[in-house]
């Protein structure tokens, strides 16, 4: 064996998964860390894979007070808003308005450290007496409803039962008075967001997209400014990939930021930023889910397979969660797959290539469960898929170590599904993946089936009956 394929072996062993008994243990391992670390980026997707990008704020069930509150200032007025800035300079009232003003709607249980935060960024007053802010801030007397009697909001109870405030209405025009009026407020507020963004970002895809919506309404109206000083802002911490993307689709939808918008796009795909592409890649899910198209497609590809071998462990797991949102990303990432083969001329560097497909379907096959049953890059839901991934494929059967992981894998995947319920459909789309293992060599045929055959359980009948007959009408095709 010469050095290539010494160090090819040695690449592949240290991947290895010994046992099916050992593959469930890391599937039950990981369920247990994404229970435990339930991330807003998961509940994103899942709220994509369901069609529902439009959260905005939850539905009103029952209003508390059913009219509004005659309120002392009108803070859609520019001169009545001016001066209830300068009355309430540095105090709850305003920390609260301004919260309001940013948010479509806030629960009540939130406010006190939404207010603490907030109060901490705003700039002490001219005397420099900062005590007022510390003393209002701890007010426990001061009622919500004395407040929101000052600037007109109101409260409601959502469907789940949660307590929440709003302007309604009144907030966005609102929130531009504010802003015109006092610019420097646009910092402490912007500066406010980013410290809440590393804060809520890991709570629900409910408050993720709270504070997306909450940054698009204080960059749509100065979206130059936020160019040159909010975005690069948060290109600083690669955490914020996610809320960068939501953040851009959200932006996307106004007309009058789409243009700077798709200018900050292409910057993402282009660059040689080891992250953007995935905050590209959020903005292209949530539009494809709408049915409009990505401007920079095949940019977007360019960035993904120019990242595919610096990927780490959060990123294949991004990388799942668009496998698992979009039959569009299944298909992209296949095709990414194939042409980087295609490019590849060394052995080691194929074998690289298929030990990472084995590596991101192994973690795919972590989140398969009774409703996601389809386990993407095998049980391909379009025939490209399966055209991509065939060169892929014969690699993986024609190196023992992967083979074996992926014989491993599939054994798993396939008693795992024999509890669901399967569709014709998934039975198909396996029956086809097993069928492309063995095109490489006929000699595979046997042993597919042998596998099959030996997994005994009810999936792996069924298929290995489609493929005993296929196989066999292939080779009466051939006598003839």
């Amino acid at each position: 064996m010469n050095t290539e394929d010494e160090k090819s072996e040695d690449i592949l062993k240290s991947e290895e998964t010994e046992s099916l008994e050992e593959l469930t243990q890391q599937k039950r391992s990981e369920k247990e860390f994404c229970a435990e670390n339930n991330t807003a980026q998961t509940q994103i997707f899942i709220n994509s894979m369901n069609g529902d990008l439009n959260w905005g704020y939850r539905k009103i069930m029952e209003e508390v007070e059913k009219q509004k509150r005659k309120k002392e200032f009108d803070l859609r007025e520019r001169e009545e808003c001016a001066e209830f800035v300068e009355r309430f300079r540095d105090s709850e009232y305003l920390a609260l308005a301004l919260i309001l003003c940013v948010f479509e709607a806030m629960a009540v249980s939130e406010l006190p450290e939404l207010k603490s935060g907030l109060l901490g960024c705003l700039p002490i007053t001219p005397n420099g007496d900062n005590e007022s802010r510390e003393r209002t801030n701890q007010d426990p007397y001061l009622s919500l409803n004395t407040i929101l009697n000052v600037i007109g909001g109101h409260q409601f109870i959502t469907e789940d039962g949660q307590k929440c405030v709003s302007l309604g209405e009144n907030s966005v025009q609102a929130l531009n008075n504010i802003l015109e009026q006092f610019p420097t407020l646009r910092n402490s507020v912007v500066c406010w967001l980013l410290e809440l963004s590393d804060k809520y970002m890991c709570r629900t895809a409910f408050d993720a997209y709270q504070i997306a919506m909450a940054f698009a309404r204080v960059i749509s109206l100065d979206i130059a400014d936020a160019k040159s000083r909010i975005f690069p802002r948060m290109y600083s911490n690669p955490g914020n990939a996610e809320l960068l993307g939501t953040l851009a689709y959200v932006l996307y939808q106004d007309t009058e930021c789409r243009r700077d918008i798709k200018e900050i796009l292409s910057q993402w795909v282009k660059s040689d930023s080891r992250w953007f592409w995935k905050a590209a890649s959020m903005t292209c899910l949530f539009l494809v889910k709408d049915n409009e198209e990505f401007p920079y497609e095949e940019d977007l590809k360019r960035a993904i397979k120019r990242n595919l071998s610096y990927i780490q462990n959060n990123e294949w797991m991004f990388l799942r969660e668009l496998l698992f949102s979009s039959k569009y990303f299944r298909t992209m990432i296949a095709e990414i797959f194939a042409k980087t083969n295609s490019e590849i001329k060394s052995r080691n560097g194929k074998t690289e290539l298929a030990r990472q497909y084995i590596n991101l379907i192994r973690r795919c096959y972590y989140k398969v469960n009774s409703i996601l049953v389809e386990l993407p890059l095998v049980a391909c839901d379009a025939k490209k898929q399966q055209k991509f991934l065939s060169e892929i494929v014969k690699k993986v059967m024609s190196e023992y170590y992967l083979r074996k992981q992926l014989y491993i894998l599939l054994e798993a995947y396939l008693k795992e599904i024999s509890s669901y319920t399967c569709s014709e459909d998934v039975l198909n789309h396996i029956s086809a993946y097993f069928y492309n293992m063995a095109l490489s060599d006929l000699e595979y045929q046997q042993d597919v089936l042998s596998f099959l055959k030996n997994c005994q359980n009810s999936v792996s009948e069924q298929i290995y009956k489609r493929l005993y007959i296929a196989y066999d009408n292939k080779r009466r095709v051939g006598l003839t």
